[in-house]
């Protein structure tokens, strides 16, 4: 796995010594454990040059199989719901082994959290993370259309008429959230 937080060890600055301080303070329990930082540095690498990362891509997902939860999600650190990191860890599972068996527990989970409004979400449905299950959804090919109609269906009814989609819940800090209708929208689009 990765640190979430890279700090240059060889940086001797004020500023850079007190972030050191506050990792070692805040984060010490985490020591790579956020499986969405995981998934995304491993995707980014995907990205990057595959043929010669192979091996530590692989090791990486490995590791990411292992963090599945029994009910076939992933849950994140600094995402609100499951369904933003469950989305980013398929998607490297998925380009790196298309066969993993973590792969069908997911659609599982998926298939079983969709509310009986179409939607998907930790409590009640909203947008964004309806969107982040059909884009997994879509990842997965599953061929469920039902689930997918009734997805699109909800997002439809969700978009106001200006064209967005109004702002939900996605990075979450100690003491606050962070919502965004650009980003809420962006994977509304996305779906």
């Amino acid at each position: 796995s990765f640190e979430t937080w890279l700090v240059d060890n060889n940086d001797t600055s004020k500023e850079t010594a007190i972030i050191k301080k506050a990792i070692e303070r805040m984060w010490i329990m985490r020591k790579g454990k956020d499986n969405e930082v995981l998934a995304n540095i491993l995707y980014g690498l995907y990205l990057y040059d595959f043929p010669h990362l192979k091996d530590r891509i692989k090791k990486g997902v490995n590791c990411l199989e292992k963090r599945q939860s029994k009910e076939g999600c992933w849950s994140s650190t600094w995402y609100w719901a499951n369904y933003y990191g469950t989305y980013v860890a398929i998607r490297i599972i998925k380009a790196v082994k298309p066969g993993s068996s973590t792969l069908k527990k997911t659609e599982n989970f998926l298939l079983s959290t969709q509310n009986y409004d179409g939607g998907w979400g930790n409590i009640g449905s909203d947008p964004l993370n309806t969107a982040l299950a059909l884009l997994s959804l879509v990842l997965l090919k599953s061929k469920n259309l039902k689930s997918f109609i009734n997805g699109i269906n909800y997002l439809y009814s969700k978009q106001n008429s200006k064209g967005y989609w109004n702002k939900v819940e996605f990075v979450k800090l100690e003491s606050s959230t962070h919502k965004s209708k650009i980003i809420t929208t962006q994977f509304c689009l996305k779906a």
